[in-house]
């Protein structure tokens, strides 16, 4: 009986640690136990875990998927970063508005965390960095940020779904510098893609599902504020600006429209100070969110 205890205590303050060196005793303990892995794939139990938890179970489920050579370098998968266009079968948008809570249900199962692993440079454990994109065809293809692809440190990455399965992404298809887009191709099966529409107005609704700084599957709601033309890259291209909030860990993910169509993509922030004293900022009054334009993807993905 004295062995068995220890044994569950054991699990219980495990459950608890963050890889890295680093602990977490907020949120719920999970008895990992209780989990039924996913049929022929590995997974992890998105909605049971916290979000401290769920980084650490991808550390150490990814790291076992490389040691097993289930996975493609990173290397490899980069080796299409130069290609302009691809083509590639999207789903037609349709003109039928959903409920927030129905949208948000349908629209997270074609929405992926980006996980990339890493090794510590202070630890020698194995970390990732996370960001998002999304399912575009019926084939396991996916829409990400070129910075997030454009990666010289990491060993591998791969692509989760809102289900818990990890898949493995196989080669960048094409990318678009300028206008920060990126192609995947993953080993995504069973997953309902996303339409995307081109040229949603200004004052229309910008709704976006991402994982700001490992909040995972965080939904936000603003307006489209604005079209731009501004200088990306050395190439003069058009954002689209939204009032709906995001953070860092939230590149590539999708913006939506009320039917849950695609109409942009998270791509970086600005921040507007009031004044600058001796080079430190000062009275933050507005963080500007920029997003690839729907138009841009659509030229991505239509071959030349």
């Amino acid at each position: 009986m004295k062995i068995r205890l220890i044994l569950n205590l054991i699990l219980i303050v495990s459950a608890s640690l963050v890889v890295g060196g680093c602990l977490d005793t907020s949120g719920p303990v999970v008895d990992f136990r209780t989990f039924q892995p996913c049929q022929n794939q590995v997974c992890v139990d998105i909605d049971n875990l916290s979000d401290s938890q769920l980084t650490s179970e991808l550390e150490d489920k990814i790291s076992n998927l490389l040691d097993a050579n289930k996975l493609t370098a990173l290397t490899e998968i980069r080796k299409g970063i130069n290609k302009k266009s691809c083509e590639v079968d999207a789903q037609r948008p349709t003109l039928t508005t959903k409920a927030l809570p129905e949208l948000y249900e349908q629209c997270k199962r074609s929405i992926v965390i980006i996980a990339k692993l890493y090794k510590c440079p202070h630890c020698d454990n194995w970390h990732t960095s996370t960001a998002g994109g999304f399912v575009v065809n019926s084939d396991g293809t996916v829409i990400t940020n070129y910075h997030v692809v454009n990666d010289t440190v990491s060993e591998t990455m791969v692509a989760v779904t809102a289900d818990g399965k990890i898949w493995a992404v196989r080669e960048v298809l094409a990318a678009d510098k300028a206008n920060d887009l990126a192609v995947i191709k993953t080993d995504i099966k069973d997953v309902k893609p996303l339409p995307v529409r081109v040229d949603k107005p200004v004052g229309n609704d910008a709704i976006v599902i991402s994982h700001p700084d490992h909040h995972f599957y965080t939904l936000t709601k603003g307006l489209i504020s604005r079209y731009a033309i501004m200088k990306s890259r050395g190439k003069q291209i058009q954002q689209m600006e939204i009032t709906a909030d995001y953070a860092k860990g939230s590149s590539g993910c999708p913006i939506l429209d009320n039917t849950g169509a695609v109409i942009g993509l998270v791509v970086s922030t600005l921040s507007i100070y009031y004044d600058e004293d001796e080079d430190v900022q000062k009275n933050l009054q507005m963080v500007v969110k920029n997003c690839a334009t729907a138009k841009a993807i659509k030229e991505l993905i239509s071959k030349e």
